[in-house]
């Protein structure tokens, strides 16, 4: 089972915030969430890039999937993984079918 420190996405996070409040979480020994990766997109450094500013804003690059983010009966949760093609940079987002991410992860592929 895949399992990653999720962080609650706020309005203004950006990708280095993002990735402060995981390795908080790591330091602290906070449990891990398992997840499941219901839909992978592949995009651009530039695309990557235009995401990372403010994570919660919302982005034609997987608004046609948040229905496949939610939760199963067992509780884990149906994410999706945006991916640089560019580089090694990624984020796993859960949205609970919203539009918008409600948590994001970063994990290493």
């Amino acid at each position: 089972m895949n399992t990653a420190y999720f962080v609650k996405v706020s309005k203004s996070m950006s990708w280095n915030e993002l990735k402060e409040k995981i390795n908080k979480q790591k330091n602290n020994r906070t449990k891990p969430l398992p997840f499941i990766i219901s839909k992978i997109i592949n995009v651009s450094s530039m695309e990557f890039d235009n995401l990372s500013p403010s994570l919660q804003k919302t982005s034609i690059l997987y608004t046609s999937y948040t229905a496949l983010s939610v939760a199963t009966l067992q509780g884990i949760w149906n994410c999706i993984l945006i991916k640089c093609i560019d580089d090694s940079r990624n984020i796993l987002i859960y949205t609970a079918g919203n539009i918008y991410p409600l948590y994001a992860s970063i994990i290493n592929l």
